[in-house]
């Protein structure tokens, strides 16, 4: 990691000593994200911090795919949660990348995400939803049977890798926040899907007000 991160940080410098400040700016990012990635130390993190994963990672394929999609960010809670609320590392990226690997792998503009993070009565959600390919009915069963389960199923008839990825966050919410939370799918093929990815709420400090 050191060798990876010190060169980086050389290919940075080139740039900015040729005034390519757009590739140190991606060079940059990337660095972030992976001293992000490469942290073992910390298997739970701020929710705060899994955002700004996700903003470098969206930043980058904004510069790779400037016309593709277009993001927006929705919030029906408290910004004090997101600093409050722990999640486990790594489990938001990998849900947008599923994005553009799936729903989006046949269209080169018009892309929507959109990302809503609200808190109801009993928990957290963060709600990611596209308007991409969507899966069909028999696709969104298989995957949330095995979500409930916690159970890879060899009855899922889509792509095993983006099976095994969702199956990875699916399990290690349930391992690390109990059983009642996970991952939910609902998808129409040909209109989109909506991932629900649900945590426990914050413990709220005596005197904070919602």
């Amino acid at each position: 990691p050191h060798f990876l991160y010190n060169t980086l940080d050389t290919i940075r410098g080139l740039a900015i000593e040729r005034e390519a400040m757009d590739v140190a700016d991606i060079v940059a990012t990337l660095s972030s994200m992976f001293k992000y990635s490469m942290d073992y130390a910390a298997y739970m993190v701020p929710l705060s911090d899994e955002l700004e994963h996700l903003d470098s990672y969206l930043k980058i394929q904004a510069l790779r795919f400037p016309k593709k999609f277009t993001f927006r960010r929705c919030m029906d809670c408290d910004p004090w949660d997101l600093h409050q609320i722990q999640t486990p590392k790594l489990v938001l990226q990998p849900i947008v990348e599923n994005v553009f690997t799936h729903a989006f792998r046949k269209i080169s503009q018009g892309g929507q995400i959109c990302l809503r993070l609200q808190a109801t009565d009993v928990d957290f959600q963060i709600i990611v939803s596209d308007n991409g390919a969507g899966m069909e009915d028999e696709r969104v069963l298989a995957l949330n049977r095995m979500f409930r389960s916690g159970v890879m199923g060899s009855d899922d008839p889509g792509d095993a890798q983006g099976s095994i990825a969702l199956y990875n966050i699916n399990s290690r919410i349930r391992m690390y926040c109990g059983d009642a939370y996970g991952l939910h799918i609902a998808s129409t093929a040909g209109y989109g899907s909506e991932v629900t990815l649900t945590l426990p709420l914050p413990a709220r400090e005596v005197g904070h007000e919602a």
